[in-house]
């Protein structure tokens, strides 16, 4: 039996605004070096194949780059994937989305309406949603519990995401951390 890690994060200090940083550490105890030294020994040498996460959180500061994400992947082959992000408040979100998918590599992206504070149901939102679609990639949905003050829970009611289930049948969709609030 294969053990896969299906939502681990690597990022580093410069990933986060001060003030970000120091909310995490503060809130949740977290460590703001999560970077390759600490992912490896956690979940690279324990786990048969795992995915590693961007974070595109722009009104918070946390910027994991789809470019970082997808340099650390390719060092394990096919051991490891790479989960773009994008903010869909970002006019060229659709734009990244498809280079991280097509140059990167990655195989999915990651959104946050509850980090990124988007309404899940924006015409902005939407495009990123039509772009996911066409090109075949899974979207993973933080809907859950947040670590930020400014978290907009409203925002991460996974009723919300039911009319892009209905538009987008065919697009999978994983709903991460529900039922866990903060």
């Amino acid at each position: 039996m294969a053990l896969i890690d299906w939502h681990p994060h690597v990022w580093q200090p410069e990933h986060f605004e001060p003030s970000q940083g120091e909310e995490l550490t503060t809130r949740t105890g977290a460590s703001l070096d999560a970077g390759p030294s600490v992912h490896g020994p956690a979940v690279a040498e324990t786990a048969d194949k795992f995915v590693v996460i961007a974070m595109c959180w722009r009104r918070l500061g946390v910027h994991v780059t789809n470019d970082y994400v997808a340099d650390y992947v390719r060092g394990f082959g096919g051991r490891a994937v790479g989960i773009a992000s994008v903010d869909p408040a970002d006019e060229d979100a659709p734009k990244e989305l498809e280079r991280a998918v097509r140059e990167l590599g990655l195989k999915g992206v990651k959104l946050s309406p509850t980090y990124a504070g988007f309404d899940p149901l924006c015409p902005e939102a939407w495009r990123v949603y039509e772009t996911a679609n066409r090109l075949g990639i899974v979207i993973y949905w933080h809907m859950g519990a947040a670590y930020a003050i400014q978290s907009t829970f409203e925002n991460g009611n996974p009723i919300r995401l039911d009319p892009i289930a209905r538009e987008f049948p065919k697009m999978r969709q994983v709903i991460c951390h529900i039922g866990q609030p903060h």
